[in-house]
């Protein structure tokens, strides 16, 4: 598949999911810093990181540290 069909794939995926953002990354320079296996990695050249917003009511509840609920909604 190439770039552009990917792109499209984990679009439709991340909005059928809920995600409200997406993005790729090239990870060959960072590849020794993953706790996965040598075998496993030599493979992997990409990662995919997905982001969903959390509750602005909840975010605002923090004032030093994060609260319980925080935490309960993070999950």
């Amino acid at each position: 598949m190439d770039k552009s069909k990917n792109y499209l794939v984990l679009s439709k995926f991340c909005q059928k999911e809920g995600i409200d953002l997406f993005g790729v990354a090239d990870i060959n320079e960072i590849k020794g810093e993953f706790k996965i296996s040598p075998k496993t990695m030599q493979n992997l050249n990409k990662a995919v990181c997905l982001g969903v917003m959390l509750s602005g009511a909840i975010l605002s509840e923090i004032e030093t540290v994060p609260t319980k609920l925080y935490f309960h909604h993070y999950k």
